[in-house]
């Protein structure tokens, strides 16, 4: 029998028959799992070699199949949309005149736009108006293929003269859809096609048709279009022409079976085309190299699914570990002449002695073998590695798939990293201190009379005051645009639901004093400046409030920020609303997680909201709190400037205007350069608002007769000893009243 050191059978309760008994239970089901844990191991290392040989399977599959060489362009490059005939190439003569004078025709006051309906008789009009509004976009490759003079005011002066003589020509109809579909009306163009298929003669049925399938498609009604494809099929089958349209509208839509099937039947017909041929193989081409793609796909979603179970079954093995330890009696263990290297594996000892050193057991032992080394099970870098593989086939691959097709996105393992850009105003920021209004006797009177200021007019010094996670960093319009896959020009989905910061542990009302808590429910005007900082995140600004607060649920569904940073948009979003309770929830619920140098974003926030609340005591600690993180930003200056200022230290407030100017000179659309020349004026002219006061304490100070130095009180109006004498100097409009505090029994002296 060895002494074995660290058994697990040295129980706390040596005499517990029952806890030695699970604690056997326990250690064999401990080496089982893992030998498990093994076992998953070798078996994911070995499907990862695999895959590992196969990573560049869009590379390979481009660069050696055959359709991938034989294809000129890829397919992300083909354009299957340009659908259109003349009908020149059946024998449909466009006779236009060499010379036309555009000059006198643009001096004339006829009609200079083919405006079918306005150009064929009444009786045959009315019952073809076009009540659809189809968007398509300006086809200007028809310009090149089919306009048969060099500017296309001579090619509509042709064709409106043309219906003029021939108000049932269906060949100008026709023609007038291109100038419509170059000029991107849909509607117009539709117009004119409904009257060239009303005229249309002898075995020309299917040339209007074809065209009005190429508008369908073009206005991604493509469903619409096969099926008038299939009516032009039926009038000409034997036109290469319509196959080529089908095969083209088909392969837009992905049906590559069909697409490929469309274009076997061209080639029948004109086997020579290069064009169809090219297409053929571009569609065979990405047919194939989505196939390897899905299926590499499927094997990383399965290696994942792997990681997955492998890791749950090493939280059991952590959890059994960590009670057989804990049923273990302890002991401070000493180890004499000991590799370093075998500290964390089984040992054998030969000769072990039981020692107290200052009060504790200690068990000393010698060591003669180690037991054999096993790597540590770590997969840590496969999980990097196969994200990595996620985010290629995503983001890098060349023709851009469709990645919610082939549910790339479910391959999430963990929250995806988050990507930061540089800070806006960086503590590091250089500042300049020689700007204009350094300078001495800045501003002059006659600068002050020049800007016609409103000096008189009570100011605002309720503005609400946002600083955006954004100037850390932090890429918020990423966030709740691109990374929702919703680029600019787009809106989310309905319904659109408020973003609720709900949590056990999220109380906004801990902000306010237990008194001031019921001016929560109280709703509060909102703020134009907010409401422009918010829609500005999507769409330029062309957006709704609602739509961001959807967008905002997304973000954290899909963690694509932080969620402190999207519970201070949230935040901002209820201050809109005017739901003070709702904001103060949304920024506990950043303040709670974070991160301190970045918690200025939070304080910021948190002092503007409960300055509005009437509390400016409180909203200055909060401005404090934020200065101390960063004194360079602007938005922190700009809230203890409005608080200096409504507090009447007016050199202070303007000391931290100025310090806006220095880092952002546009800063609050110029508000902050406008109060700085408004409240400089109005010292240098010594006027203001009526029963506005301007306050420079100016307190002496002294020693008391033991020696301590003493000041006066915050308001300078008492004196705490009569030893001290106190100055105010108040400026009100152009008066000056000085106060002095002196041996006097009326100065409540010693308050």
């Amino acid at each position: 029998i060895e002494l074995q050191l660290d058994s697990p059978f040295d129980l706390r309760k040596p005499d517990d028959l029952l806890a030695l008994l699970d604690q056997e239970s326990r250690k064999n089901d401990i080496h089982d799992l893992y030998e498990d844990l093994l076992a998953r191991k070798t078996a994911i290392e070995k499907k990862w070699i695999d895959i590992d040989k196969n990573s560049n399977v869009a590379s390979k599959v481009t660069s050696e199949d055959v359709d991938c060489l034989a294809a000129h362009n890829l397919y992300g490059d083909v354009d299957f949309y340009n659908i259109a005939t003349n009908g020149s190439d059946r024998g449909i003569v466009i006779a236009m005149p060499k010379k036309i004078n555009m000059g006198k025709v643009k001096a004339s006051k006829e009609l200079k736009v083919p405006l079918c309906m306005q150009l064929t008789p009444a009786r045959w009009s009315e019952s073809l108006i076009n009540k659809t509004d189809l968007t398509i976009q300006p086809e200007e490759a028809l310009r090149k293929t089919f306009l048969p003079v060099k500017f296309l005011e001579q090619f509509v002066y042709y064709i409106v003269k043309s219906l003029k003589q021939n108000s049932t020509s269906w060949v100008h109809y026709n023609l007038a859809s291109f100038y419509w579909r170059i000029k991107g009306e849909g509607d117009k163009a539709i117009d004119c096609l409904k009257l060239a298929i009303q005229f249309v003669t002898g075995n020309f049925e299917d040339i209007p048709l074809h065209n009005l399938a190429g508008i369908l498609h073009q206005s991604r009604h493509s469903k619409e279009a096969i099926q008038i494809l299939y009516s032009a099929i039926e009038f000409a089958p034997k036109e290469p022409k319509h196959y080529l349209a089908m095969a083209n509208i088909y392969a837009a839509l992905r049906d590559f079976n069909s697409s490929i099937s469309y274009y076997e039947k061209f080639l029948e017909l004109d086997p020579h085309n290069q064009e169809a041929a090219s297409n053929r193989h571009a569609v065979l081409c990405y047919y194939k190299l989505e196939t390897a793609l899905t299926s590499f796909q499927s094997e990383l979603q399965n290696i994942l699914a792997e990681l997955h179970d492998y890791h749950s079954v090493q939280q059991q093995w952590l959890r059994l570990q960590e009670r057989l330890k804990w049923e273990t009696a302890s002991f401070d263990y000493q180890y004499e002449a000991m590799d370093l290297e075998i500290i964390d594996t089984p040992k054998k000892v030969q000769r072990c002695m039981k020692k107290s050193t200052g009060g504790k057991p200690v068990i000393s032992c010698d060591f003669y073998e180690k037991a054999p080394k096993v790597d540590r099970v770590n997969l840590q870098s496969l999980f990097q590695i196969v994200e990595n593989e996620k985010q290629k086939l995503i983001v890098q691959h060349p023709l851009n798939l469709h990645k919610e097709e082939i549910g790339l996105e479910k391959l999430k393992l963990k929250e995806r990293p988050i990507v930061m850009g540089y800070p806006k105003f960086p503590i590091s920021m250089p500042i300049k201190y020689d700007l204009h209004f350094d300078k001495t006797g800045w501003p002059t009177k006659e600068e002050c009379l020049e800007w016609n200021l409103p000096l008189e007019e009570e100011g605002n010094l309720h503005l609400p005051v946002f600083l955006p996670p954004d100037n850390k960093g932090y890429l918020l319009k990423k966030a709740i645009t691109d990374d929702l896959n919703l680029p600019n020009g787009t809106q989310h989905e309905l319904p659109w639901y408020p973003p609720i910061c709900e949590s056990p542990d999220v109380n906004g009302e801990k902000f306010l004093p237990f008194n001031e808590r019921h001016q929560l429910d109280v709703e509060r005007k909102s703020d134009g400046y907010l409401k422009k900082t918010l829609l500005e995140y999507v769409n330029e600004g062309y957006t709704d409030k609602h739509e961001i607060g959807q967008r905002n649920i997304s973000a954290m569904d899909k963690k694509t920020a932080p969620r402190w940073v999207l519970a201070t948009l949230a935040s901002l979003y209820w201050r809109i609303r005017g739901n003070m309770r709702k904001t103060l929830d949304c920024l506990d619920m950043a303040y709670q997680s974070a991160p301190k140098e970045h918690m200025d974003v939070v304080w910021v926030s948190l002092g503007s909201t409960v300055k509005l609340l009437g509390m400016p005591d409180q909203s200055l600690k909060f401005a404090n709190s934020a200065f101390k993180i960063n004194y360079i930003e602007p938005a922190t200056n700009f809230l203890l400037a409005l608080l200096k200022y409504e507090d009447g230290d007016i050199i202070a407030a303007m000391n931290n205007l100025k310090n806006i100017l220095r880092a952002d000179p546009g800063f609050y659309n110029g508000m902050a350069e406008k109060l700085l020349k408004v409240w400089s004026c109005r010292i240098k002219l010594g006027t203001g608002p009526i029963n506005t006061e301007v306050k420079q304490p100016l307190c002496t100070k002294t020693k008391t007769l033991k020696g301590g130095l003493i000041h006066c009180d915050e308001k300078n109006m008492h004196c705490k000893h009569e030893d001290i004498e106190c100055v105010r100097v108040d400026k009100q409009r152009n008066s000056d009243i000085f106060e002095q505090c002196k041996d006097s029994p009326n100065m409540n002296l010693g308050q």
